[in-house]
């Protein structure tokens, strides 16, 4: 296949269909040529000067043709990938067309992509990437964008919201997402063909989705929680829940209980289907910015308040333990219940590791210079990840209760970041829209992309 093989990522094969011919129009699609009259009729419009014309053949890795296309100069090769996955069955994200030793963008045109002056057919080679894992970043150009995680790669944009997007949550399975944005617009995604299926008008902080009965709970920032269908895309229930904003919000769908916490300082839980108070929690004397719950053993912890995180019973609604030696407020929390251990942050750079069996600090851990705003913890490696105010990711060692190592490099301070430990990868975001791709085992940067402008808001991983 020539120096088409030369792209810098290990990329399979796939099987080659029968012959098929298409015709592509101005208008972005691709339509099957198999008959006179649709010849013709490109040669008339043709001959007119009404489009350009670009003979292509469709290779796939060894080399065998996948289809022979008569498409018009400014069909996108977004369209040409679409087409391919109804041919081929291979899904638009795995797909890679090459154009010699350039990998070809989906948001160009066929004319764009074409060498100059270059006369004949045009070959194009379609690569099937090996996906392992992805990761959706919501940055600061108000798109989602879909990446291939082992490689830094970007392969897919999804565009369509006015403004940033605040909260994602994705379906990887299905290759469905939902995004909330400033707009006020909660849409869903097919990641696969990089399209919104859905539109709904609500303004969010906080979102969780039930993927099995495509239905979601999202906190307002007018205080309701409200119930979506994803299929017709309706309000099935709003209930007026918090004064100000919903900030942190988890969710038991099986039994239908909610616990969302929010500005005015109180844990609420309800019940989702109709609505009802089911319990209210009182004592922290600020917002609160993050729960964790363990629903079989009726607990919940929660961070908001001054100097402490607080443990409760959901049985009695008793707060059972106060977690004490924080200097500012607690912003993060990670929870292993069977472990029964916590590690939480503070807005002032400290980490507390606890023992909530035993309702004792068993480490504080130091190093940030200023908030520690999220926490990714590998229970079983003993290890976590932080990113916070100081533009710094921090690597520890919880056993030991001591920092690693400190990944450097961000020009403002972390505002999202997550860990897939099995691929021993982390990408962070900060306040000026650059993301950063991070090996942590090797603790090196693979690959950095900056932002036009805006805060990087939120990943997901798969």
């Amino acid at each position: 296949m020539g120096n088409a093989k030369s792209i810098g990522c290990p990329l399979g094969g796939g099987s080659a269909p029968a012959l098929v011919y298409i015709a592509g129009a101005a208008d972005e699609s691709c339509r099957c040529s198999g008959g006179k009259e649709d010849a013709r009729l490109l040669a008339m419009r043709k001959a007119l000067g009404e489009v350009e014309l670009i003979d292509v053949c469709i290779k796939n890795i060894a080399g065998k043709t996948v289809a022979e296309l008569s498409l018009d100069s400014d069909t996108l090769i977004q369209a040409i990938k679409e087409k391919l996955s109804k041919i081929t069955g291979v899904p638009l994200v795995e797909q890679c067309l090459v154009l010699g030793d350039k990998l070809l963008e989906t948001a160009s045109t066929l004319g764009e992509a074409r060498v100059k002056d270059s006369d004949g057919q045009l070959v194009l080679y379609m690569l099937r990437r090996n996906l392992k894992a992805l990761s959706l970043i919501a940055g600061s150009r108000n798109m989602l964008q879909l990446w291939d995680l082992e490689r830094c790669e970007c392969i897919q944009q999804l565009q369509g919201h006015l403004e940033p997007v605040r909260s994602i949550a994705v379906d990887w399975g299905k290759r469905q997402a939902l995004s909330a944005a400033d707009d006020g617009i909660l849409r869903v995604w097919d990641l696969e063909r990089t399209e919104c299926t859905q539109e709904m008008s609500d303004s969010v902080q906080c979102v969780v989705v039930d993927w099995s009965q495509q239905r979601a709970l999202c906190g307002g920032n007018d205080g309701f929680l409200r119930l979506w269908s994803l299929e017709s895309a309706e309000c099935v229930r709003a209930v007026n829940c918090h004064v100000g904003p919903v900030r942190c919000l988890k969710v038991n769908w099986p039994e239908a209980r909610a616990l969302s916490g929010g500005d005015d300082g109180t844990v609420q839980m309800r019940n989702i289907e109709n609505g009802e108070r089911l319990l209210s929690l009182t004592g922290h004397t600020g917002s609160l910015r993050c729960i964790e719950v363990d629903w079989g053993r009726q607990r919940v912890l929660s961070g908001g308040d001054l100097k402490f995180a607080r443990l409760w019973d959901l049985d009695s609604g008793e707060c059972i333990q106060k977690l004490r030696g924080h200097k500012g407020w607690v912003w993060c929390l990670s929870v292993n219940w069977d472990l029964q251990r916590a590690l939480s942050g503070d807005g002032k750079g400290l980490l507390q590791l606890w023992d909530l069996e035993r309702d004792e600090c068993v480490h504080q851990l130091k190093g940030h210079k200023g908030g520690v705003w999220h926490i990714a913890v590998d229970w079983e490696r003993q290890q976590s990840v932080t990113g916070g105010h100081d533009n710094n990711l921090r690597i520890w060692d919880l056993k030991g209760g001591k920092c690693l190592h400190t990944l450097e490099g961000h020009g403002t301070w972390v505002t999202c970041m997550v860990v897939n430990w099995a691929l021993e990868r982390a990408v962070s975001g900060d306040n000026e829209g650059v993301v950063r791709f991070w090996d942590v085992k090797q603790t090196e940067c693979l690959r950095e992309v900056r932002g036009r402008n805006g805060a990087v808001a939120c990943i997901a991983l798969e």
